[in-house]
């Protein structure tokens, strides 16, 4: 049976206080506390030493408590006022566990087969790209290959400004499918129909003939004309090129005249428009009021 003195750390003294609680006695530095009520594991017994590459352990004749140790057992109170000793994980030895990754072999200077390899497969990238034989429906549209998409076949229609910048107004695009579900789908690839950079249409494809027909469709599809009009406010509008359009734009109309939208947006560019002027219109009758006084 060993003594222990009370920690002289504050902190620690604080929670030994709060593990013993006793309402005659106050707890302070130079109480001892029986060698019971703490855990084994907070008590040093024995000397630790290696000798020859081996843990040899001596007894200790005044075994000492570690920093951090607290009492914990108290078998005469009530087992709400015991708290248990925190589990301590085990140590691992990495250094046993680590196994030294395999070497790799640098290849030859001459690999045949690879470079046979290599060359199959930069050959098979353009045949990837389903539909590549379909002619374009008109002389304004031109195929493109897409630089982060190799595999998908792009059509597109441009046009140029004033200023010199070129647009691509319509663009088609045939994507394999990339999970299908029957083998009648693996078959088929994703048309998408893009105008002014909106997606308006969107169906699978089947053949060339089906895919000849999506591109005669894109290409007879007739364009929103715009608001025609530059509004007051920016962010009002979306602008493609020297056009506003509405952010709600139908962009392709059955016969080529400005949506129920842009025509909204136009009104409403108009009338803002308006009020500007009559705002303006008073301040100048007001300055030419002024001077006529100042004449007189």
């Amino acid at each position: 049976m060993s003594l222990f003195r009370a920690s002289s750390d504050p902190v620690r003294l604080q929670e030994w206080a709060r593990n013993i609680k006793r309402d005659d006695r106050v707890l302070d530095n130079t109480c001892v506390v029986c060698s019971r009520h703490f855990d084994e594991c907070y008590i040093q017994r024995t000397f630790k030493h290696v000798i020859n590459e081996e843990n040899v352990e001596f007894e200790r004749e005044r075994p000492p408590l570690i920093d951090d140790a607290v009492p914990t057992v108290f078998s005469d109170a009530p087992a709400y006022l015991t708290k248990p000793v925190p589990k301590k994980r085990k140590v691992r030895k990495i250094a046993s566990n680590y196994v030294p990754r395999p070497k790799r072999k640098a290849l030859r200077a001459s690999t045949p087969d690879l470079e046979l390899d290599e060359g199959i497969g930069q050959a098979s990238e353009p045949s990837r790209r389903p539909f590549r034989n379909v002619p374009p429906p008109s002389a304004f549209c031109t195929t493109i290959v897409l630089t982060n998409d190799p595999g998908a076949l792009c059509f597109g229609c441009h046009i140029r400004l004033e200023t010199g910048e070129v647009l691509v107004v319509k663009h088609v695009t045939f994507t394999e499918r990339s999970e299908p579900a029957t083998p009648e789908q693996a078959e088929t690839s994703l048309c998408r129909i893009y105008c002014r950079n909106v997606k308006v249409d969107e169906f699978f494809v089947a053949n060339e003939s089906d895919a000849l027909a999506a591109l005669k469709k894109a290409d007879a599809l007739l364009l929103c004309p715009a608001c025609d009009i530059e509004p007051l406010k920016s962010g009002q509008c979306t602008k493609f090129g020297a056009a506003y359009n509405a952010h709600t734009c139908c962009v392709a109309t059955a016969e080529g005249k400005q949506c129920m939208r842009c025509k909204y947006t136009r009104k409403l560019i108009t009338n803002q428009m308006r009020r500007q002027k009559q705002q303006s219109k008073p301040k100048i009758r007001q300055r030419a009021a002024r001077k006529s006084v100042q004449l007189f």
